[in-house]
C-alpha cells in the first residue's frame, strides 16, 4: 500500500503485491522484520532474517524482482556491476539470483570478506551470472575497469555505461 502511489496505474500496480510476497517469502521469519520488545520502552527491529542475514536483503530482494518485472515488459536485459568490501555483494548476488533478465558481477578486494560472506556468494551463482572477481588490485585505475568492461563485452553483449570512479585506496 505504501508503494502504490509511487507506482502509478500501470501493470506494475497490479503485480506489486505478488512481487512483494515473492521477495519476502525467502525470509526466515513470518513477520519478515519483526519488532522485538527488549525493555519497557525499548524495541529492536530485526533486519537479519533475509537470505544473507544483511539488512540490505530488505530492499534488494524486492528491487531485484521490480527490475526483472520492468525488464520483462520492455524486452530488455541488464548487467549490474558492483563493488563492495562488505555484505552488499552477497546480498546483491542473492537478490538477483534466478532472475532471467539480470546478470551480476561483484568486485571485492581479496581478504575483505568474512568466511560467511565468501561462502554466500559462490553458492548463489547461477548460470547467467558472472564469476565474482576477488582481487580489486586489478582495478586500481579507471582504465583498468574500462579494459575489463571491453573484455566482457566481447564475450557477451551488454551496455557499458561510463561511471566516474574515485580512488578509495
Amino acid at each position: 500500500e505504501i508503494m502504490l502511489p509511487f507506482v502509478g496505474d500501470g501493470p506494475l500496480a497490479e503485480e506489486l503485491a505478488g512481487l512483494v510476497e515473492d521477495a519476502y517469502a525467502v525470509f526466515d521469519h513470518p513477520a519478515v522484520v519483526p519488532l522485538r520488545q527488549v525493555g519497557a520502552n525499548d524495541f529492536v527491529l530485526e533486519l537479519f532474517h533475509g537470505p544473507t542475514f544483511a539488512f540490505k536483503d530488505c530492499a534488494l530482494q524486492l528491487l531485484g524482482r521490480l527490475f526483472d518485472n520492468v525488464l520483462e515488459r520492455r524486452g530488455q536485459r541488464v548487467t549490474i556491476v558492483g563493488a563492495t568490501s562488505g555484505d552488499t555483494g552477497a546480498a546483491a548476488v542473492r537478490a538477483f539470483a534466478g532472475l532471467e533478465r539480470i546478470r551480476v558481477a561483484i568486485l571485492f578486494p581479496d581478504g575483505s570478506l568474512s568466511v560467511q560472506r565468501l561462502l554466500q556468494i559462490p553458492t548463489t551463482r547461477i548460470e547467467h551470472q558472472f564469476e565474482c572477481l576477488r582481487d580489486w588490485s586489478l582495478f586500481h585505475t579507471l582504465g583498468d575497469v574500462e579494459d575489463w568492461f571491453e573484455r566482457q563485452r566481447r564475450h557477451c553483449p551488454m551496455r557499458v555505461i561510463d561511471i566516474p570512479l574515485q580512488q578509495t585506496r
